[in-house]
Order: structure tokens, then sequence, then C-alpha cells
């Protein structure tokens, strides 16, 4: 069953439930805030890193870094163009 945010929170409340997973955020983000604004509360996620080369695994370019050009590109469409390519790009995203 696919609800959207609010009909979730209303359906585990009225279910008994004691723990809703909002999903992973950057703090600080806009994602972050609006989970925030729903009562949500940090916990600290571990991340492990296995690399099949051998070589040590480079946190800095290993995240963000990598979509910067991306980023930047994207900010500059018009809206409505994203609207028709952001759902089709979307889902080859890993987030």
């Amino acid at each position: 069953m696919l609800l959207n945010l609010p009909h979730s929170l209303e359906y585990a409340c009225d279910n008994g439930f004691k723990y809703f997973d909002f999903g992973r955020s950057t703090p600080g983000e806009g994602t972050y805030r609006f989970k925030e604004q729903w009562g949500a509360q940090p916990t600290t996620l571990h991340w492990h890193y296995i690399s099949l080369n051998g070589n040590a695994i480079d946190q800095e370019t290993s995240d963000n870094s990598k979509f910067e050009k991306a980023i930047q590109y994207w900010q500059k469409l018009p809206v409505p163009i994203t609207k028709i390519i952001g759902p089709m790009i979307r889902k080859h995203i890993g987030l």
C-alpha cells in the first residue's frame, strides 16, 4: 500500500505504531527540514563500504561531488522541463 506522508503518519498513529521511518536525509537539506517539522528525530546511520579492487574508498569523492555538475545544470533548467524529465531520471537514481 503506497500512501503519501500525511496519510502514512495518520495511519501509523491510528494503528499504534511507535516508530515511523522517514528515510535518510542530509542535515540542513530541504528534506531534512521537512521531516523535522513532522517531529522526526535524527538517528546516526553507519555506512560500510567494500572496495572490489582493494583500493581505499575516498569518502569525499564517493558522495555528492560526483553529482555536482549535474546538480548545477539541473538547477538552471526551467521547472516545466524538470517536471517532464525528472520522473524519467529519478527511477534510475538510487537514494
